[in-house]
């Protein structure tokens, strides 16, 4: 199944274990509390789902911008975030979600503008979810970000210590990722992990 082509897939879902911990087989994110969103990018178009195949490309505008940073036809996973005082605010992205008014919703992308924080990339020009995720996230290391495009910070092996500073900062939590596994869509899956 070409992805880019087939839009009819649900993104890969988290497991969820109760402590933090250390492995070399992982890597470690912020989890960020927002939208999860599939992004399919061209250098002239730009669609937005939600983790239910549903299209939500008109209530982010301001994420058009992201076809400026892609040569190739590419898919991005992510979530997209409000920021507020440098952390992410899920009442804000709430707000934005719910806006239907087209003025409404460019008055905010202007005022309240989100960001796209992408964890993954499943497509460049040919599918690369079969491939582990460590050699994924190399190839998103290749795409530039800009104010509306931001890629994910993570860590090898060492959940506990990310962990401790995400308590610190009052964020919701980490996610811990086999480095080794594909990507699975339409499943949740014991290789992604979130810890609260």
């Amino acid at each position: 199944m070409n992805l880019y082509q087939n839009k009819n897939w649900t993104p890969m879902l988290l497991g969820e274990i109760q402590k933090p911990f250390d492995d070399q087989n992982y890597l470690f994110e912020i989890k960020f509390d927002g939208i999860r969103a599939i992004i399919y990018a061209s250098p002239k178009k730009l669609i937005i789902l939600n983790r239910h195949a549903k299209e939500i490309t008109k209530n982010y505008p301001e994420l058009q911008t992201i076809k400026k940073l892609v040569k190739k036809n590419v898919i991005f996973d992510g979530e997209i975030t409000c920021f507020q005082n440098n952390l992410p605010s899920f009442s804000l992205i709430q707000k934005r979600s719910k806006l239907i008014n087209t003025s409404q919703i460019l008055n905010e992308a202007k005022t309240n503008p989100v960001v796209f924080m992408c964890f993954d990339i499943l497509y460049e020009n040919k599918n690369l979810i079969n491939l582990p995720l460590i050699k994924r996230k190399e190839i998103l290391s290749n795409y530039k970000e800009n104010n509306n495009f931001q890629k994910v910070f993570y860590i090898l092996e060492k959940g506990q210590i990310l962990f401790k500073e995400i308590k610190k900062l009052n964020l919701e939590g980490i996610v811990a990722k086999n480095i080794h596994e594909p990507y699975q869509i339409n499943q949740r899956s014991s290789s992604w992990l979130k810890i609260k």
